[in-house]
């Protein structure tokens, strides 16, 4: 129960803490996992002009309810790193819907950043009511060794493998293509019909032979933010023409569709 209370729902500690054994001893399985990365957008810009003790409330206040969401929704918190949470689905218990659970994870962050940002001003008493704080989520689907990893003084149940370096990667390119949340085909063939998505672009990633065909999970009809089926059907044409190389007709439908 020590082990795992900061990182997982009472529930779910409450199931290891009867069969401990096949969670704490030593060593992993290869298991098919989600992984996500979320990050605060220009966080040293945002901190800069904070004291150390104001940097520590903001990130504390911050990551509460975000990892809150996580556990919510059957995530499990692998470590924080500053200003970054890295967490995962289908470990240390077995979640059929982990890619389904890890996206409505990171569109629910998402709305509570909003509500986060409108409260930072009052929260570490600046004067900047203009502050506003954004975040950029990354994840990927696939096979991963998971549990305790280590040596014999200390050990972390914790995760290894490629699509690890991938979740990292895509919550980097977020910043590149100016959007919030990027996932990876694996991801968005496990959520299925559960997650809509917009394609973006083939992402060639450092360490892959193949392009990774990435996308923009959508929230639901009735969310802030949603996307109506007459642009998915827009932006599916602008994204035809660009990659059929129609420079013109690219520019016109997307400007169309960002007016």
């Amino acid at each position: 129960k020590n082990q795992f209370a900061h990182f997982m729902s009472p529930e779910v500690i409450e199931e290891i803490a009867d069969d401990p054994d096949r969670y704490l001893t030593p060593g992993g399985d290869l298991r098919p996992l989600s992984v996500m990365f979320c990050d605060v957008r220009k966080f040293s810009t945002i901190t800069e002009k904070m004291t150390p003790q104001e940097t520590i409330l903001f990130i504390n206040e911050f990551l509460t309810p975000l990892t809150e969401v996580v556990l919510r929704n059957s995530g499990t918190i692998d470590k924080y790193m500053g200003d970054c949470i890295m967490a995962f689905w289908n470990a240390p218990l077995t979640d059929e819907e982990h890619a389904t659970n890890a996206c409505r994870a990171a569109l629910a962050s998402l709305e509570l950043v909003g509500e986060f940002s409108r409260r930072v001003p009052e929260l570490i008493g600046v004067r900047d009511k203009g502050l506003a704080i954004d975040i950029r989520i990354g994840i990927a689907t696939g096979s991963c060794v998971v549990g305790n990893i280590g040596s014999d003084v200390r050990q972390n149940y914790t995760l290894m493998g490629d699509t690890v370096n991938l979740g990292s990667r895509l919550e980097g390119a977020c910043k590149v293509y100016g959007i919030r949340v990027l996932i990876d085909e694996e991801t968005r063939i496990r959520a299925g019909g559960a997650v809509g998505v917009r394609e973006i672009d083939k992402l060639v990633v450092k360490g892959k032979d193949e392009p990774v065909t990435i996308y923009q999970p959508l929230p639901q009809a009735d969310r802030s933010g949603a996307v109506s089926e007459q642009e998915l059907s827009d932006y599916a044409a602008a994204l035809e023409a660009y990659r059929s190389a129609d420079w013109d007709a690219a520019e016109a439908a997307f400007s169309h569709l960002s007016s």
